[in-house]
């Protein structure tokens, strides 16, 4: 690992359907800078924290490591990282 990048992510999404298009930037959003960090930082740790309010978002090279619920039922704060065994 040569270092450690933390992004933060806040999600104004509520679940909405006339609130789509706001999901669709928002994943779009945050998949290019992911990328983005990735590509310019290759080998670091990543870590992505956020409030993403019902956002369904799919990273694959991450895993999640927020299992239990934050709001409610929900987890809505979720922390994704790339570094292995967190």
């Amino acid at each position: 690992m040569n270092g450690i990048v933390i992004i933060s992510c806040y999600s104004p999404f509520t679940g909405e359907p006339s609130q789509q298009s706001i999901a669709k930037s928002t994943i779009e959003t945050i998949a290019k800078h992911i990328s983005e960090v990735e590509r310019q930082l290759p080998g670091y740790a990543v870590i992505i924290i956020g409030d993403f309010n019902g956002l369904h978002i799919q990273l694959s090279q991450y895993h999640q490591v927020v299992t239990k619920a934050t709001r409610s039922t929900k987890i809505v704060d979720k922390c994704y990282t790339n570094i292995s065994h967190s």
